[in-house]
């Protein structure tokens, strides 16, 4: 089916536009569920209905795609693409999200599981999804970086920015594999003073 990006940033539609044809509707969709997630929770005022709504999802998971619901497009993408990898990621980006929902306050070590749960889902799946050979500590490490700064998007209260604002770490100066350029792409717009030439320049060029 026809990807429909437009609920993804700038930096993400960049980072699909540079994921190989092969893999790049498992990697749209782990983009999109990571965003549609991160929207209920910000836009969720009553914990119990956000928790309702990632266990929908929960649910939803666990079914064979001939039981799960239509008219949904992310649901149809992910019978299209379903396979073990995508499936296990989604489930990984499922629990980061839920680890927020359930807080009452975003404190250091639910954050840190947050990205940790956020960054396997989608850096680690997209380095097995591409088969590139790299340090799998680093692109978890880069991933979690990315995953704490992109969380600020999602932020609903004062209270939740200033947390993550708090915990979030620097962007380091990783160097990634050439296959792995997508990911590099996020990791560096992660990074507040970049401009969008800058992110361009990277994803031609790697530099």
């Amino acid at each position: 089916m026809k990807l429909d990006l437009e609920a993804l940033s700038p930096p993400k539609r960049l980072a699909v536009a540079y994921t190989p044809r092969t893999i790049r509707a498992n990697f749209a969709l782990l983009l999109l569920f990571d965003s549609r997630l991160g929207e209920i929770v910000q836009r969720t005022s009553e914990p119990l209905i956000g928790q309702m709504r990632l266990a929908w999802w929960r649910d939803v998971l666990a079914k064979p795609a001939k039981d799960r619901p239509s008219g949904e497009p992310l649901i149809a993408l992910l019978n299209d693409v379903d396979a073990p990898v995508v499936h296990e990621a989604m489930l990984h980006i499922l629990s980061g999200w839920e680890e927020l929902i359930a807080a009452e306050h975003w404190e250091e070590m639910i954050l840190r599981r947050h990205a940790t749960y956020r960054a396997t889902g989608l850096f680690e799946s997209y380095a097995k999804l591409s088969a590139a050979i790299g340090d799998n500590e680093t692109i978890i490490e880069t991933g979690a970086r990315w995953a704490l700064t992109d969380c600020l998007h999602y932020c609903a209260t004062q209270e939740q920015y200033e947390a993550v604002k708090k915990w979030s770490l620097e962007p380091k100066k990783i160097q990634l594999v050439r296959e792995l350029r997508p990911l590099s792409i996020l990791a560096r717009s992660s990074a507040g003073n970049i401009c969008g030439f800058s992110l361009l320049w990277h994803a031609l060029t790697g530099r």
